[in-house]
This record gives structure tokens, C-alpha cells and sequence, in this order.
């Protein structure tokens, strides 16, 4: 008889919260086929590796049955925490079974593990068009992604838009890229309302324009270079003079409610949040307030040379 990949807990192992926790050999789980995340920072895999060696496991992993021919079961979530532990040589990990019958179904499980890991570390904005991309092909609707990742449509819509930038400009999405040649969801956006050909030289001009906010002059160069799209494409709609009046308002309404929410904060609130920071995460914090101080007041006064006389 197969010895078991699982150690069942004595009740000097269990905790009061460990009802439905088990403790499985590492080499008995199979990555999931299906993972929505492609990119995987090895440096931050060896810091978690660390923490599980020095403070133990706090969150189990999930996973599904599958009694295969070298696996018993199937990882659903939790592919950092199980990469970290084979990183730092960790025979075994606490795991929770999910016994959700529709996990067989490899397009619930894909949409399963991307809705658990927008609750855990950030992709790559190109990692969730992939992602979400794959839902779509499979018949989901974008209203009903929205409302499972508790997102807008427009925000589904705008990552699924990268669909449509060169090979090469997609790459540069990955936290790996250059620093100075990263592309963000915003710029993205923007550079995918053109052909391929028009995308790289308005990619190129971006780089050498050095500008302050590449997201508007993004969609400065998407204007020049004319809105097309690539060939096969459904045309992209225009932008609308009314579109940049509702995008101006709603900064303004946010940019006001979102100060005085912070404002309203209560001081001994507002102190904890400060104090739980890291020195660099504040000075962080500080640099890009003084530098959006700055862009304000810059904004304002191009507004008042601009206000009707009358």
C-alpha cells in the first residue's frame, strides 16, 4: 500500500482554527495548469521562503483531490507560498481541500485562482488581460468578470486592450523590464488604440519625450499618430470632447473627497497609519505628495490662464 502524502495532527498539533487543515508533502501537489500569474519575483519568493522558515506558514494553501498517478492533489491557490517553501526546501505544507465540484472544470478553476490572487500580490497588468482575455474566449461576459472581481467594466475593457499592443511592447508590461522602459495599464491603453507600426513609434517618442506624465502624453501621441486599429480589429471609438470633461470631473471630485476623507481621519487613526510604515514607504509617500503638490499648483495656474475674463 502508497504510503500517505498526508500527516494527519495529533491534538498537540491542532489549533483551534484547524479544523480543516492538513499537512501534505510538497512533491504530492501539481501545479495548477491553469495559473493566471506568468511572472513569479524570485527575489520576493526567497524572502517568503524565509519568513515560513523563521515564523512558520500563517495562511494555508488551497487545493482540490485529484488521487493522479504521482500527485494527490491539485493546487487551486496559493503558488507563492508553495514555490517558497520548494525554494527554501520545506518538506511539507498545510493545505485546506476545496471539495467544489466545479474545479474539475479547468475554465472555473482559472477564473477560481484569478479571483483569489487579486487578494494576494499584484500582476502585471498584462497578466490580468491574459487572464481575462481567457475568460472571455470561454464565453464570460465582461459585466459579469467586473462584478466577480469586484471591478468596473471599464477597467475589464481597458485590460483586455492590451490584447491588442506588438508583441514587444507587452513584454515591456513584466516587472522585470527596464525602469525607464515600463508600461503601465494607462500608457498601454493608450498605445493599443494604433496599429502595431504606429505603437512602436509612438512607444520610441514616449522614451525620448522624458516627459512627467507618460500617461498623457501617451494619449497625446495616440492622437497624432491617428487612432487605428490593427488589422482584423473591430475600429476603436473616438475619443469624445465630452469623454475628457467627465475624466476632468471626476479627478477633480476624487482628488477633493479623497483629501478631506484623509482630512476627516481621526488623529489617533491617522498616527497609526503613519507609525506601521516603514521609513522608506513614507519618504516614498512624501516624494510623490510633494510631487503631485507641485503638479497641482502647476494645473491650477495653466486653469487661471485659462478662466474666462468675465
Amino acid at each position: 500500500m502508497a504510503q500517505s502524502s498526508v500527516i494527519k495532527m495529533t491534538a498537540t498539533d491542532r489549533q483551534p482554527d484547524d479544523t480543516d487543515k492538513l499537512l501534505v508533502e510538497i512533491h504530492k501537489i501539481r501545479p495548477l495548469k491553469n495559473q493566471p500569474r506568468d511572472e513569479f519575483d524570485e527575489r520576493d519568493l526567497h524572502k517568503l521562503a524565509q519568513s515560513i522558515k523563521l515564523v512558520g506558514q500563517k495562511e494555508p494553501i488551497t487545493v482540490r483531490k485529484i488521487g493522479a498517478h504521482e500527485f494527490d492533489f491539485e493546487i487551486i491557490n496559493g503558488e507563492r507560498r508553495l514555490r517558497a517553501c520548494r525554494i527554501g526546501g520545506i518538506r511539507y505544507i498545510w493545505v485546506v481541500v476545496d471539495d467544489d465540484k466545479r474545479l474539475s472544470n479547468p475554465n472555473y478553476q482559472h477564473l477560481s485562482a484569478l479571483v483569489s490572487n487579486f487578494n494576494a500580490k499584484a500582476h502585471n497588468c498584462m497578466e490580468v488581460s491574459n487572464a481575462l482575455k481567457k475568460q472571455v474566449d470561454a464565453g464570460e461576459k465582461v459585466k459579469d468578470l467586473a462584478v466577480v472581481l469586484g471591478k468596473s467594466e471599464p477597467w475589464v475593457y481597458q485590460h483586455l486592450g492590451l490584447q491588442r499592443l506588438h508583441p514587444s511592447l507587452q513584454k515591456l508590461t513584466n516587472s522585470s523590464a527596464p525602469e525607464g522602459s515600463k508600461i503601465g495599464l494607462a500608457v498601454g491603453y493608450h498605445l493599443s488604440k494604433l496599429a502595431h507600426k504606429q505603437q512602436l513609434k509612438a512607444y520610441q517618442e514616449l522614451k525620448e519625450s522624458g516627459a512627467k506624465s507618460r500617461v498623457m502624453e501617451a494619449r497625446i501621441l495616440a492622437a497624432k499618430y491617428g487612432v487605428e486599429s490593427p488589422e482584423g480589429e473591430p475600429p476603436v471609438r473616438q475619443r469624445k470632447p465630452s469623454d475628457d470633461i467627465r475624466i476632468f470631473t471626476r479627478f477633480v471630485t476624487r482628488l477633493y473627497g479623497g483629501a478631506q476623507t484623509v482630512m476627516d481621519m481621526k488623529n489617533s487613526v491617522f498616527k497609526s497609519l503613519i507609525a506601521n510604515r516603514k521609513p522608506k514607504e513614507i519618504e516614498s509617500m512624501l516624494k510623490k505628495m510633494r510631487q503631485g503638490a507641485d503638479d497641482l499648483l502647476e494645473l491650477c495656474k495653466i486653469i487661471e490662464g485659462l478662466k474666462p475674463t468675465s
